[in-house]
């Protein structure tokens, strides 16, 4: 079937494409396969990505593409007509811990440093899709992941850093 071998290939074939202009394209197809296939028909999507924002085993542009993967599955479940409180658990589950370690290592780089300002960009994105997505209620609200105090807590900190850090001049393809 095509439209399993474009899930298979999808994210890697991101990874390597070096143009803001071709990438643009290929996180459109994310986007509409996170719309209609995330999580039932893609479920190899998540351990893929939990790969990829390893930045102990992974290289920081493959974290920065697994974050821009995860920014265009998120912005799904902030626009779905019908809540995906349990596709959004799911994806928290395995995401946010990865995002949460790699944003904490991005405010340790200078400022001015563009790889850094892009990850964190991407996180804030990506957490404010998730909490921004409608929940079986249909109301917005914190998933469930996010209700524990401890957690909480670490993120409203981890975005309170991101607030005060000087913002870096821009770059190719940062809008």
């Amino acid at each position: 079937d095509d439209v399993a071998f474009v899930r298979q290939q999808v994210v890697m074939v991101l990874l390597q494409c070096d143009s803001v202009a071709l990438q643009k394209p290929m996180l459109s197809i994310v986007r509409v396969l996170g719309d209609t296939d995330f999580s039932a028909r893609w479920p190899e999507l998540l351990p893929q990505i939990d790969i990829l924002l390893d930045i102990a085993r992974s290289p920081l542009h493959h974290a920065c593409g697994a974050l821009a993967v995860c920014r265009e599955v998120a912005r799904g479940f902030e626009f779905a007509l019908v809540p995906r409180s349990d596709d959004v658990e799911v994806f928290l589950q395995t995401v946010y811990p990865r995002m949460l370690w790699i944003a904490k290592a991005a405010l340790e780089a200078p400022p001015d440093n563009p790889d850094s300002a892009l990850v964190l960009k991407l996180v804030v994105k990506v957490f404010w899709s998730c909490t921004a997505a409608p929940l079986r209620s249909g109301e917005p609200g914190l998933p469930p992941h996010l209700l524990e105090s401890d957690r909480q807590e670490e993120w409203l900190t981890l975005l309170l850093s991101v607030m005060e850090r000087p913002v870096p001049p821009p770059t190719e393809g940062s809008g």
